[in-house]
């Protein structure tokens, strides 16, 4: 009796991973290595794993008559945006109320967002085949870059003081010229 080790189901599970694309060429079949997503609703397809012109050709080969496809394009407004809490409140607005440092950082992502306005950010097509939708989506990494930015900078601008109070400490024996 010989016990399997787990190098060796290691090994016979890359070779198995190595050889599907070519035993499903084999019997005709297209090879894709992503499965259905969750509840078999999509199969996703990210750039990463098939190129724009990999997914067409997909398409093609599985017989599809449509190749849907959608775009966004970046908008720069309101991308950096601080919301105040209760605008009809008199007072400074959570923007006036950044340090300064936080203020040449809100200033800086704010011109990052202006330069890319009217960019795309993402591009999806999908395909329908055995009534399953196949979807490619590629998204721009400075978008993701600078959303990740932004949304960093939002989170410590929401975990800091909203009202700093500020104390005044006289030294002791003395007492409010105004008193």
């Amino acid at each position: 009796m010989t016990t399997a080790t787990g190098k060796s189901i290691a090994d016979d599970l890359r070779k198995l991973v190595d050889d599907i694309p070519h035993l499903a060429a084999e019997y005709g079949l297209n090879p894709l290595a992503a499965v259905p997503g969750p509840e078999a609703s999509h199969v996703l397809l990210e750039e990463d794993l098939v190129n724009a012109g990999e997914f067409i050709a997909l398409a093609h080969r599985c017989d599809a008559r449509i190749l849907y496809y959608d775009h966004d394009v970046f908008t720069a407004d309101d991308f950096v945006s601080l919301v105040d809490d209760d605008p009809l409140t008199d007072g400074p607005t959570r923007e006036e109320k950044l340090s300064p440092e936080d203020a040449r950082q809100l200033a800086r992502l704010s011109r990052a967002a202006s330069r890319r306005a009217g960019h795309v950010t993402v591009v999806i097509m999908c395909f329908m085949t055995d009534g399953l939708p196949h979807m490619w989506i590629s998204r721009a990494a400075w978008h993701t870059k600078l959303t990740a930015e932004r949304d960093l900078f939002l989170e410590a601008c929401a975990s800091a003081p909203r009202n700093p109070a500020k104390k005044t400490t006289r030294p002791a024996g003395t007492q409010n010229s105004s008193a």
